[in-house]
């Protein structure tokens, strides 16, 4: 039998099982030229050690997915500055911070397992969450909430005559833009979103050349998996969960023609369709639609979205479980029928209890429901409230 890899870190807090009582938390400042790091590392001894002895380093992985540089800078202090050439660059810089291995070496189990792990040199042994500069967001944000509100409206049928034809004026532009292509929509989002022409939003690659409308509502399992691989490192889970960042990114995906078919990916289906229809399509399809559907849309209504999302929480799963639920098997219990997804966003990443909202308890449950025959909405309910 293949030996175990070694344990990591995490920052997120997902890796307690393999580092009980273990936490890194690093501290990252970005500039436009520059980042600070403070790196801490709380409970691990055994990574102290390797610090001291000088084989383990601090760390700091740089990737700017607009002009594909990408770098790692190692430090011998805990505290330490790197720097990047702005002409390098196109759109946001991304930081990722931790602890790497300089040379082979043997760890000693965290949990008090033998015989321990050989390490390879440049193993990551603790790796914190990717940062940005989140100056593009906060430009955007009051833009995009404007831009969303003055399309769709909760109650329709409240508006006077002249503000229903102006909203149904606003719509169909945004819909003769999809009509004319890649091109044309992208111009059109870029001008509600206060982007300049050829400005970088900061989207991961794209692991295809393009998908079709049907692989692009309703991914397979594979293809989630595949997405997900290709965003490892580029996409951090604070902006994930927000619906500007997934709208910036399918600004430039649009634009590079990753969506085949748009206005049958982006605003067909429902229960009509009417340019008030479409237009909610649209919008929930390329981030969510919050002030309509609060802080669950991103999650359940977006699809790339939700694809990242359940491959990071089968992720948590299978290190939560110790390898006993495996990645795979995790991701299709979360895309069993009976809405078990939403029950989960509904119940775990929105509102749900406190206890669940922790990463380990979230994975936990997630494990669970992996082993379960037939995962159900059902199940997900009982065990959340458990």
């Amino acid at each position: 039998m293949a030996e175990a890899p070694p344990p990591v870190l995490l920052e997120d807090g997902s890796s307690q099982r393999d580092w009980p009582g273990a936490a890194y938390r690093p501290e990252v400042r970005i500039g436009v030229d520059f980042a600070r790091i403070a790196h801490r590392i709380e409970g691990a001894p055994t990574l102290d050690r390797l610090v001291d002895a000088g084989a383990a380093r601090w760390a700091a992985e740089l990737r700017c997915p607009g002009s594909l540089l990408a770098r790692t800078e190692i430090s011998d202090a805990a505290g330490h500055e790197v720097a990047w050439r702005a002409a390098d660059t196109r759109g946001p810089m991304l930081v990722i911070p931790g602890l790497v291995a300089v040379r082979p070496l043997r760890l000693d189990a965290p949990a008090g397992a033998a015989p321990g792990f050989a390490v390879p040199a440049g193993w990551w042994l603790a790796r914190g969450e990717p940062r940005r500069d989140g100056a593009l967001l906060a430009r955007t944000l009051e833009p995009f909430r404007e831009w969303q509100t003055s399309l769709v409206v909760r109650d329709r049928e409240a508006l006077d005559e002249p503000a229903a034809r102006a909203l149904d004026r606003r719509q169909r532009e945004l819909l003769a833009a999809v009509e004319r292509g890649p091109a044309a929509l992208e111009r059109y989002l870029r001008a509600r979103l206060g982007l300049g022409a050829n400005e970088a939003t900061g989207a991961p690659p794209f692991p295809r050349a393009s998908l079709t409308p049907d692989q692009y509502r309703d991914p397979s399992v594979a293809l989630e998996a595949e997405l997900a691989a290709a965003w490892e490192g580029y996409v951090q889970r604070g902006p994930a969960a927000q619906p500007l960042f997934w709208l910036l990114c399918h600004v430039e995906w649009i634009g590079q023609g990753r969506i085949e078919g748009l206005e049958e990916a982006l605003t067909l289906g429902g229960r009509d369709g009417t340019p008030d229809r479409r237009t909610r399509n649209l919008l929930r399809r390329t981030g969510g639609l919050p002030h309509v559907r609060g802080a669950v849309s991103v999650f359940s209504d977006c699809p790339l979205a939700r694809a990242w999302w359940r491959c990071r929480l089968a992720g948590e799963a299978e290190r939560a479980s110790n390898g006993a639920v495996d990645r795979e098997t995790a991701h299709r219990a979360l895309r069993a029928g009976g809405s078990v997804w939403e029950a989960l966003v509904a119940h775990s990443l929105q509102d749900g209890g406190a206890a669940v909202n922790q990463p380990v308890a979230r994975a936990a449950l997630v494990a669970a429901l992996a082993g379960r025959e037939r995962p159900s909405r059902a199940a997900v309910l009982a065990m959340s409230s458990a």
